[in-house]
């Protein structure tokens, strides 16, 4: 009997790497030194390097990461706030959070991201209903930097709409003229475990080229304060990166490019062996792409089957998203200005299978088996 392949495994870690983070949180655990340290301005130092960024914050989440970005861009309470609703809800959320109002942006049927000709469609929609949105969520899907990012940009700066790009699923991923998280004005990220760059817990970074915006973020993440116990902007926020995480993350960086080919390696094989019914939302061969997560639709058969397909040869399968986010229970004002087919198609159509760097060949060869069959 074959042995399950996970969807993820967290403790697949390289001897090495385990070892010093075993050694580093010990340290850390009685250092004394818990909150925004050495470790913290350290970590923030050298994501800014990897990504070419001139600042980075670190907060205690993805999610922070976005809300703290909106309220940077000045979103409050009414503001509409564009975005897609097919990434999991966490924009929408962050949006909501601050009583901010989401439209949501319909997604190319290729790629299943933003596409420049919807987020024009959905510029009109807004106007036709008299609202002026005041930022734009691009979310660089599936570790998949969105291929129309610098025509989004400029559009949205035309129209005067602050940007965000959410690079939760993207650390890594880059073109000739920059990396996922360079184009908006402000980037944020996730470190959750299972992110290419994964803590061991929460975290979170925002990173940005303005010096304003890097100083209000650093002020916001921390109740809003100037100097300790003096609040010098409103709407500050307790969400900071802890050391211990920082650590981790510090010494996961110098992995993060070795595993990203890894994943771009395990991506392509997957391309290879797949039978003609199988369907990719992403491209495995050039640098936009850094793997995050293997997405697939397999024409004539339903969900539910492929899943039970994968489960017969022991390979675990998960959805990404199953609940888009005009479907959920957020009471949102515009959740019917904007037609949103493909993003409902796909919440009930698309799969994931494993991905991850510490696949073994045999575990990527036995999902390869299976793509392969798919095709009837």
């Amino acid at each position: 009997m074959n042995t399950i392949v996970p969807f993820n495994d967290l403790t697949r870690l390289p001897a090495d790497l385990a070892e010093k983070i075993r050694s580093r949180a010990g340290d850390l655990s009685v250092s004394g030194d818990y909150i925004l340290g050495k470790e913290v301005k350290a970590f923030e130092t050298e994501l800014a390097q990897y990504l070419n960024a001139d600042h980075v914050v670190g907060v205690a989440s993805g999610t922070d990461a976005l809300i703290l970005a909106l309220i940077a861009l000045n979103v409050s309470a009414g503001d509409v706030v564009l975005t897609v609703g097919n990434a999991g809800g966490y924009a929408t959320i962050a949006a909501r959070s601050l009583n901010a109002e989401p439209v949501f942006v319909e997604v190319s049927n290729t790629n299943l991201q933003m596409s420049l000709a919807n987020f024009q469609q959905t510029l009109e929609f807004c106007a036709n209903h008299k609202l002026s949105p005041k930022a734009l969520v691009v979310t660089h899907l599936y570790g998949q930097l969105n291929p129309e990012i610098e025509q989004i940009v400029l559009l949205s700066r035309k129209k005067g709409i602050g940007i965000v790009e959410d690079c939760a699923q993207a650390l890594g991923a880059r073109n000739e003229l920059g990396a996922a998280g360079s184009f908006g004005d402000i980037a944020t990220f996730s470190f959750y475990p299972t992110k290419n760059l994964g803590a061991s817990g929460d975290g979170g970074a925002l990173a940005t080229s303005d010096a304003r915006l890097a100083s209000e973020l650093r002020k916001l993440r921390q109740y809003g304060w100037g100097e300790k116990y003096k609040i010098e902007i409103p709407n500050g926020r307790n969400t900071r990166l802890d050391e211990l995480q920082a650590a981790i993350l510090r010494l996961k960086l110098p992995y993060l490019e070795k595993w990203n080919e890894r994943r771009r390696e395990i991506f392509r094989r997957y391309l290879e062996s797949a039978g003609g019914a199988v369907r990719f939302f992403s491209n495995g061969d050039t640098q936009d792409f850094v793997a995050h997560l293997a997405v697939i639709h397999v024409l004539g058969m339903s969900r539910s089957r492929v899943i039970e397909i994968f489960a017969e040869s022991g390979i675990q399968t998960s959805i990404h998203f199953p609940v888009p986010d005009h479907k959920q229970k957020l009471e949102l004002l515009y959740e019917d200005i904007t037609p949103l087919p493909i993003t409902e198609w796909a919440s009930e159509e698309c799969l994931s299978i494993p991905m991850s760097p510490e696949l073994s060949d045999e575990e990527i060869g036995r999902i390869q088996k299976v793509l392969s069959g798919l095709d009837f």
